[in-house]
């Protein structure tokens, strides 16, 4: 009896989580995105994301992290997103993106799902966590390029001078327009 009670407590719980599911449409994704763009602080993350990535980039371009840290620095990430990246690095051109790829991605269900996670106090704290995750993936990723990039290169000269057939099709190709 005891099982049987189980059986139908558990078909019970999946009817009432399938009656509960959302229809997912542009409209029902749009709403849901509108919630865990509230519970993730999308903007103040977009913020995080470009003071913390930028500098790490310039870095790895081996511009002085010192500078990166002054006024004039902030002055030449502005330039750089503003005048040669456009609207697609400004707080709008994020924005846009971000509703964009995540509409697309995740159905109005899903879309509700993080929205309650990324509301709770541990969700709030992996949000915090996350730039700088990113940041430091990328920095480290980069610096194990660069310990290669020397020997990668003399590898790339001599296959690229053994195969003749590439050195021909690579004459030919228009590498500017």
């Amino acid at each position: 009896m005891k099982t049987l009670k189980t059986i139908l407590l558990v078909i019970a719980a999946g009817f009432s989580l399938n009656a509960a599911a959302m229809d997912d449409t542009p409209e029902n994704r749009a709403n849901q995105y509108v919630r865990l763009e509230q519970s993730m602080n999308l903007k103040s993350m977009m913020v995080d994301m470009k003071e913390q990535i930028m500098p790490a980039i310039m870095g790895q371009m081996g511009i002085s992290k010192n500078m990166s840290s002054g006024p004039e620095f902030q002055k030449y990430v502005t330039f750089i997103v503003n005048e040669v990246f456009g609207d697609t690095l400004s707080d709008q051109g994020m924005e846009k993106l971000f509703k964009e790829v995540y509409i697309e991605s995740f159905t109005a269900d899903e879309l509700a799902a993080m929205a309650d996670f990324y509301g709770t106090d541990i969700g709030k704290s992996i949000m915090k966590k996350s730039a700088d995750v990113g940041v430091k993936t990328m920095t480290k990723m980069t610096d194990k390029m660069q310990t290669q990039s020397p020997n990668l290169t003399q590898k790339i000269q001599t296959y690229i001078e053994n195969t003749p057939k590439l050195l021909e099709e690579m004459s030919k190709t228009k590498l500017v327009n």
